[in-house]
């Protein structure tokens, strides 16, 4: 140890023993003027200053003042806890909180304590000086433990546009959730998502397929991991994908249809006018295979828009795209009289809600090729269509319409004027060249071969022709130039049964059979450039079907014939042996039952279809009945009954713009001679000689008649 140490510890000693033993004297020392402090310094030198009296006195003064006794004490909570006060008792003074970790315990400026998160914190408590007590600090350590957590729970979940959106309760000291999803029952459950911080309260499952059925529940936990809470109750949801709806105008009402929803049960039906900011809920089909639904309550020229959603338990999906419909009432015809052999005056009763009038006549009642004129003016209620062939039945009808936003809408058509419910129709055998057009021949089949006709339809183009053998009971396809008449091709043999009847699906570009009584409830969908069949489709009919009774849906046995409507984007299939109809849309799904009246018993042969009508070809069933067409719309109500005087068999029936062709096919034994050599016996003698047999043959012919005057 060096002299300087040595001296320095001296020196520290004898102040000391100074202090300790002679008070007075230091006191008294204290008093005086200026006094020298005395420090060592890491040199090891001794440095002396002089202290300013007055500041030693102040702290002599403060060391002699009471200090404030603070009642708080050291605590520990659980996460989650409600706030609390760290003081136990009220301090009179000016009193300041501070917390050495906010994150895990925040303090007031009042000394409430916030618990956020696990850990500890310490709580620095002082109270300012006064002139009775000197100031005073406390630290109180508040510790924050993680406590068992409460079990979630759901509070909502619900379809969105991309996903399965959940929503559940905030639990007291969680610091996030966690999210678990399984697709069925048998199924263990999946971590799905983790959500850190206790305001996240939503996620959207976006890993979602439509019709799928999901299972969700979710968990509490904490930052440290050190708990979690109970799993919630499962919380089921399907997957809906809303589809685009279609509005079209019936005679009673506007009506909506729509594909099939995968994982809907039903349906719900939404209806604004454009007047409304809020949807009214006006239908629920509780049917998953009830897909159109008809709005016979819309208000006279008011817009509306409708959208829908589907539905299972408590899934509801989003709603589809809006689309708006004006509805009109339909002019009623009050006459329809010639002014003169060229002119004929329509009168009607008005609508006041119409921008004018559509008048349509053509020379047909199924206005096949008509013209139109157009009347502007709500009030009109008269017009002279001039012009006219002299000595020809002309029909006529008339439309509302109404423009809203550009955009021009129509009342159904009124019932027609001049309409017999009976007439005969007029029969022209197609020839081309004065050679008769038979289609047996044209495509080289023999009797018994491919030799019976069955279905025909058109694409306006080529006709297609199903011609049927009799003995293997299947068919072939022969399609056949409109124009030239001649054959462009001939399937090879198909595994359509008889082929009862076909139909063009201009949309889609393809053919449709009905198959007949063998095929049941499956229609052949064939490729009209290949005559091959693509695709063999079983219609799938659900038990409750708009227009029909649970009975009559379920007594459906099979198809007998069809019929494609491009205007309405929609197949019409006659009904094997109830005579009724059923309406598919494009994709062949099942859209509405409709009873036909006035039915008569004989064979179902093949139907054609308008926007309008229905056309239906039967042949006798008994002795003493003709061939007839009956007319239906698109409801089932009987328009008219066509005559067609002809002893062939009528099979089918289509169209081409206002040209209306029919089927036939006829089964006869022609009588036939030949000359043939026998051996005879002439005077006891045997010769040959010539001898004329006389026999019959089985013949066949399939052919096609222009109709007109219906």
């Amino acid at each position: 140890m060096n002299t300087k140490t040595i001296l320095q510890i001296l020196l520290i000693f004898f102040l000391t023993i100074t202090l300790v033993s002679e008070p007075a004297l230091a006191l008294s020392t204290i008093q005086t003027d200026k006094v020298t402090r005395i420090s060592i310094d890491t040199s090891d030198s001794v440095k002396c200053e002089e202290a300013n009296d007055s500041t030693l006195g102040n702290k002599a003064a403060s060391a002699e003042k009471p200090q404030y006794t603070i009642y708080a004490s050291d605590i520990t909570k659980d996460i989650g806890c409600e706030s609390f006060n760290i003081l136990e008792a009220e301090i009179e003074g000016d009193v300041t909180f501070s917390s050495s970790d906010i994150s895990v315990a925040a303090v007031s400026d009042t000394g409430v304590v916030t618990c956020k998160n696990v850990g500890a914190a310490v709580i620095t408590i002082t109270v300012a000086e006064t002139d009775d007590y000197a100031e005073t600090t406390k630290n109180v350590t508040v510790t924050v433990k993680t406590t068992s957590l409460e079990q979630a729970s759901f509070k909502k979940v619900t379809i969105v546009t991309n996903g399965i959106s959940l929503t559940w309760d905030e639990i007291n000291g969680a610091e996030g959730y966690l999210l678990y999803r399984k697709e069925s029952d048998a199924e263990s459950y999946s971590k799905i998502g983790q959500l850190n911080g206790k305001n996240n309260l939503t996620y959207t499952d976006t890993n979602v397929k439509s019709g799928q059925t999901y299972y969700y529940q979710v968990q509490a936990f904490t930052d440290s991991g050190n708990a979690t809470g109970e799993v919630s109750e499962t919380k089921k949801a399907v997957y809906i994908v809303p589809t685009s709806i279609k509005l079209t105008r019936e005679l009673t009402g506007t009506q909506i249809t729509w594909t099939k929803m995968a994982g809907a049960s039903g349906y719900y039906v939404y209806r604004r006018a454009a007047s409304q900011k809020t949807w009214t809920q006006v239908a629920d089909i509780s049917a998953s295979g009830e897909i159109t639904w008809r709005d016979t309550s819309a208000a006279n020229g008011t817009l509306y828009y409708y959208a829908i959603s589907g539905y299972k338990s408590d899934s509801v999906s989003v709603k589809s795209s809006q689309k708006s419909y004006v509805r009109l009432d339909a002019p009623k015809v009050k006459s329809w009289s010639r002014k003169s052999s060229t002119k004929i005056k329509l009168t009607w009763s008005t609508n006041s809600k119409a921008d004018g009038y559509q008048i349509q006549y053509a020379g047909n009642s199924l206005f096949l090729g008509a013209k139109t004129k157009t009347v502007k003016g709500s009030t009109a209620q008269s017009s002279t269509i001039t012009k006219l062939t002299k000595n020809k039945k002309y029909y006529a009808r008339i439309r509302a319409y109404k423009v809203v936003n550009g955009k021009t809408w129509y009342s159904p058509w009124s019932t027609s004027s001049g309409v017999k419910t009976t007439k005969t129709a007029k029969l022209t055998q197609v020839k081309k060249n004065k050679k008769v057009f038979e289609i047996r021949t044209l495509v080289g089949q023999k009797v018994g071969q491919y030799d019976t006709i069955q279905g025909s339809c058109t694409d306006g183009k080529y006709a297609y022709y199903v011609l049927n053998n009799r003995n293997k009971g299947n068919c072939r396809i022969a399609k056949v130039n409109l124009s030239t008449l001649k054959l462009v091709k001939l399937s090879g043999v198909l595994s359509i049964d008889h082929g009862n009847d076909i139909t063009y699906d201009s949309d889609k570009n393809q053919l449709v059979v009905a198959p007949g009584a063998a095929g049941g409830k499956t229609l052949c969908v064939v490729d009209p450039k290949t005559l091959k069949v693509t695709e063999r489709k079983t219609i799938s009919i659900p038990s409750t079907l708009a227009g029909g009774s649970k009975s009559k849906i379920k007594n459906i046995k099979g198809f007998s014939a069809i019929a494609y409507c491009s205007g309405k984007k929609q197949y019409v299939v006659m009904l094997r042996s109830s005579y009724d109809f059923m309406i598919l849309n494009s994709e062949l799904e099942p859209v509405r039952y409709v009873s036909a009246s006035k039915k008569e018993s004989y064979v179902m042969q093949g139907i054609d279809a308008t926007s309008d009508y229905i056309m239906t070809v039967q042949s006798p069933k008994t002795s003493g009945q003709k061939n007839i067409i009956k007319v239906y719309d698109w409801d089932g109500n009987y328009i008219s009954k066509i005559n067609v005087k002809k002893n062939y068999e009528i099979e089918s029936i289509y169209h081409v713009g206002s040209k209306v062709y029919v089927g036939f096919y006829r089964s006869y034994y022609k009588t036939t001679y030949k000359y043939v050599v026998k051996k005879v016996k002439v005077n006891g003698k045997t010769k040959k000689k010539k001898v004329k047999v006389k026999s019959k043959v089985l013949c066949r012919d399939s052919y096609v008649y222009k109709l007109s005057g219906i």
